[in-house]
């Protein structure tokens, strides 16, 4: 029995996280009830129906096994029969069951290393990415039983898969938080982050841990940069293509190591300069993030030193010039078209008040004026702010961008 100080421990774990939100459900569920019944009697019968379901109606079965083969047997013979166990939990169960008796023990230790702060989503992200890294494209749907056929096929040891993995998982870890002793590593890895762009990592995977070179490395990660904002975010070209040329280089790099190759693939797979920049000159970005890493490289491009630290959220906004609701009477006939187009948003490093940020331009235009940031300074120039106004600042911009997402 708890007694009347009892504190429950900790969730630590992912699993002991959600047992206790399933709990909290449930917990929830009754009071909900019990409230909308608003009888106690009522509730009392409801409760002891729910009861008997439970003692009467629900089956609890244990196995208990000593032998490792056998507990791994019952393992994938539920997995087949239809109660799913995810692609962690099956590759975890085969590389023990496989493995020799006196490793198992330090098995289990790197699978606990590995297992230890991710959750299952992204650890099976994690293991797709490490297996495309070394393999190829794979589908999400069959990666498990891809890695079993290879595995089983291969006569891969447990114990050097094993620690394979552990290795690149903490690579990985660095790729995902943009850790890097290197400060141009880091920049190219922190951009990749701020896009959104996952179909890289396995590339990048495989050239953090194929590359010493670190300035060959930041080359490689930058043109990762570069042909992802060309291609995905201002051309807006199918994903899948790029995923196709990401992947299969992601082997090649790790087979060879041939960094100047890999950045010849891209820059042939990217749009040229010419489709860039026409794409870019109509490109409509709805999303903050990306919005907001867009106009931060546009503004330190203009100062030649990079001395200004642009502000993460929420010191620094992404900015409608053209407001998201405008004043009644100011609402334009094309207002959804123009509304995300590149040359109708800015910095600010503070929140206008709400009065003015719905308001005309000629209202907003002493704050623009007043910023520490070129890029906003610069709507100065503009006498109105009309359709007109967006597609020259639009072109404007599209003049910075050639250049800052280039190649060379």
């Amino acid at each position: 029995m708890r007694g009347p100080n009892y504190v429950p421990p900790p969730a630590s774990i992912d699993s002991h996280q959600l047992i206790r939100k399933a709990r909290e459900y449930f917990e929830g569920k009754f009071q909900r009830h019990l409230d909308h019944l608003n009888n106690p009697q009522t509730f009392n019968g409801w409760v002891l129906r729910v009861q008997r379901l439970l003692t009467q109606h629900v089956s609890v079965v244990a196995i208990v096994s000593q032998d490792e083969n056998n507990a791994a047997l019952v393992f994938e013979t539920l997995n087949d029969r239809g109660i799913g166990l995810s692609t962690p939990d099956l590759l975890r169960n085969l590389v023990m069951r496989r493995a020799q008796a006196d490793q198992q023990e330090e098995i289990a230790g790197l699978w606990g290393e590995i297992l230890e702060s991710e959750s299952d989503v992204k650890l099976k992200t994690f293991i797709r990415h490490y297996w495309i890294s070394h393999q190829g494209d794979i589908k999400t749907q069959s990666l498990y039983r891809e890695i079993r056929d290879f595995i089983l096929e291969n006569d891969i040891q447990s114990l050097d898969f094993s620690r394979s993995l552990k290795d690149s998982s903490l690579v990985y870890r660095d790729i995902v938080s943009g850790h890097d002793d290197d400060a141009d590593v880091s920049k190219h890895l922190n951009d990749l982050n701020s896009l959104g762009a996952t179909v890289m990592y396995p590339l990048a995977l495989s050239g953090c841990e194929t590359i010493a070179d670190k300035h060959e490395l930041a080359r490689l990660l930058r043109a990762m940069v570069v042909t992802y904002v060309r291609h995905n975010v201002i051309a807006r070209l199918e994903n899948s293509l790029l995923e196709d040329v990401a992947f299969e280089l992601a082997k090649s790099i790790r087979d060879t190591g041939d960094c100047a190759a890999g950045i010849n693939t891209l820059r042939d797979f990217a749009p040229d300069d010419h489709d860039f920049s026409e794409a870019f000159r109509m490109a409509t970005i709805s999303d903050r993030g990306t919005a907001r890493y867009i106009l931060t490289q546009i503004e330190l491009s203009k100062r030649a030193t990079e001395e200004l630290e642009v502000a993460l959220p929420p010191k620094v906004h992404v900015e409608h010039i053209y407001p998201q609701t405008p004043q009644v009477g100011q609402r334009w006939g094309d207002h959804a078209r123009l509304l995300n187009r590149l040359g109708n948003l800015t910095l600010l490093s503070r929140r206008l008040n709400t009065a003015i940020r719905n308001g005309s331009f000629a209202e907003k235009k002493p704050s623009y004026v007043q910023s520490e940031l070129m890029i906003t300074r610069e709507l100065d120039n503009y006498a109105d702010w009309t359709p007109e106004a967006i597609a020259a600042r639009q072109d404007d911009l599209a003049e910075n961008a050639v250049g800052i997402w280039s190649f060379n």
